[in-house]
């Protein structure tokens, strides 16, 4: 069993990109919710504490910030370990 739980984990981290891969890119994929607090959509302007902290981020490693929304804690989860997105912007507990 083990052997093929480690072959699992090493296919779900060549899905992840590191700091060096994620600024030649040029962008950061961040994954969060809609949220009052973390990330939403007013007038046509993103907005949200995470939001903000996810574009300073991205600004200070000269990268531009896209946002990925998932509709459930659950699928955040799957969509990092996929590899649909560099990291969760997401208040977890």
């Amino acid at each position: 069993m083990s052997g093929c739980r480690n072959k699992k984990h090493s296919r779900e981290k060549e899905n992840i990109r590191d700091l060096a891969q994620i600024k030649d890119s040029g962008e950061l994929v961040v994954l969060t919710l809609y949220s009052s607090t973390s990330y939403f959509n007013y007038r046509g302007q993103e907005m949200g504490f995470q939001y903000e902290l996810s574009g300073q981020f991205a600004k200070s490693l000269g990268v531009t910030l896209r946002v990925e929304v998932a509709r459930n804690v659950d699928e955040l989860i799957h969509k990092l370990l996929s590899g649909e997105g560099d990291i969760i912007a997401y208040n977890l507990l």
